[in-house]
């Protein structure tokens, strides 16, 4: 089970919105994803920034739990 792409949408945006100015859904490519301790990593490409977003899902809502980008 993973989350949606509009999910992730909203969990980028919310934790981007300071750092990337006008970033939008359509702005996130999925790279890659990978379980690490527990979570799931997505690698993603943002306006040209690779970010890494660990996601952690409660009671069938997925939540991200920081987001890291470099580029």
């Amino acid at each position: 089970n993973c989350p949606s792409v509009s999910d992730l949408g909203d969990q980028v945006l919310r934790y981007m919105q300071y750092n990337i100015n006008s970033a939008n859904e359509s702005d996130i490519k999925i790279v890659k994803s990978y379980e690490d301790k527990g979570k799931t990593v997505f690698i993603l490409e943002i306006k040209g920034s690779i970010c890494e977003m660990p996601m952690i899902e409660i009671n069938k809502n997925w939540s991200a739990t920081g987001i890291s980008c470099r580029g």
